[in-house]
């Protein structure tokens, strides 16, 4: 992994990371060029669109992290995150095969089924899950006011554990 430049950060083989950062020192404007034509296009459409993304291939072969679980079963991804509005979230997965597909997208639809039941009505958020030509398309969206709201119930949730918490231990010892 490499920090290019104060919002860019490069991962993956050390070797391709290594090649990356020889051909384009000065940031990554200069190493988009470099890349296939392909990636490059990936890259460009991510990069104007979202806060937060990634794109990448696994190669044939590559070995995951042990726990890594449905994660082995995608050979490529595109992944964005907005900001600006609120949460807004994309994940274009491609599977290695069909049955990797049915899986992962299972997986998908229990998350699916958790997110709508923390919703509390119209408004609160929406979750998409689509599958064409092998590949998974999940997005998920949720306004500002609601996610101003999750954050504020969080915060009070807290507060009032922490309460508990310092009322426990300011409580006089019990006789034994």
């Amino acid at each position: 992994m490499a920090f290019v430049d104060a919002n860019t950060v490069l991962a993956g083989d050390p070797a391709l990371v290594r090649a990356a950062l020889s051909r384009g020192a000065e940031g990554a404007a200069s190493i988009e060029p470099a890349l296939e034509p392909a990636l490059a296009a990936r890259v460009a459409a991510l990069r104007t669109r979202y806060d937060l993304w990634a794109t990448g291939t696994v190669p044939p072969g590559a070995k995951m992290p042990s726990g890594a679980g449905q994660l082995e079963s995608i050979d490529s991804f595109d992944i964005g995150v907005a900001l600006a509005h609120g949460l807004d979230c994309t994940a274009d997965l491609h599977a290695r095969s069909p049955q990797d597909m049915e899986k992962l997208r299972s997986s998908l639809q229990f998350l699916e089924a958790a997110l709508k039941m923390q919703t509390a009505g119209p408004g609160e958020g929406h979750f998409d899950l689509r599958t064409e030509n092998g590949a998974i398309h999940v997005s998920l969206s949720i306004p500002e006011e609601a996610l101003k709201k999750a954050i504020a119930a969080q915060r009070a949730a807290r507060a009032t554990a922490a309460a508990g918490r310092l009322a426990a231990a300011a409580a006089p010892p019990k006789p034994p």
